[in-house]
């Protein structure tokens, strides 16, 4: 990675969590992560390999654009105006996805005062449609490769 990207900043650890463990490599410019792919291993797997598959692929700034003209911050009209109308929701943990053909587009749609001052941090993504995102028409938070990001 770091003789694909030499005008970067390319790093490297082992991560765990409630999946399995994996290696997170990240490039960042001098001012802010651009992506960080991940590569899931199991106890059978090297974890010293120099060569891992890409599980996922998760672009972080808005200064990388994928291959519809679309980058983080755009807002989910334009994913529309640019990808079609059949595209596919999925609920996150915390978020929503909503794309196709291995390109998905991860947002969040906003609390309102009233749920603020319940003391929400979040509306739960379960259950939110695409009709629920069109109408928000929220900004997009991170895109991945090649299915959604958690």
């Amino acid at each position: 990675m770091k003789s694909a990207f030499p005008n970067y900043i390319v790093t490297h650890f082992i991560g765990a969590g409630d999946s399995a463990d994996f290696h997170r490599i990240e490039v960042k410019d001098n001012e802010e992560p651009l992506f960080y792919i991940v590569s899931y291993f199991d106890e059978k797997t090297n974890k010293n390999t120099l060569r891992y598959d890409i599980d996922l692929l998760v672009v972080t700034s808005s200064k990388v654009i994928d291959r519809y003209g679309i980058s983080v911050g755009d807002d989910v009209n334009k994913v529309i105006k640019q990808r079609g109308s059949n595209l596919v929701v999925s609920a996150n943990h915390v978020d929503n996805s909503i794309g196709n053909a291995q390109i998905y587009y991860q947002v969040q749609i906003p609390l309102s005062e009233e749920m603020k001052n319940k003391g929400l941090d979040y509306i739960s993504p379960e259950g939110v449609t695409k009709e629920k995102i069109i109408l928000e028409n929220p900004i997009v938070t991170t895109i991945s490769w090649p299915h959604p990001s958690w």
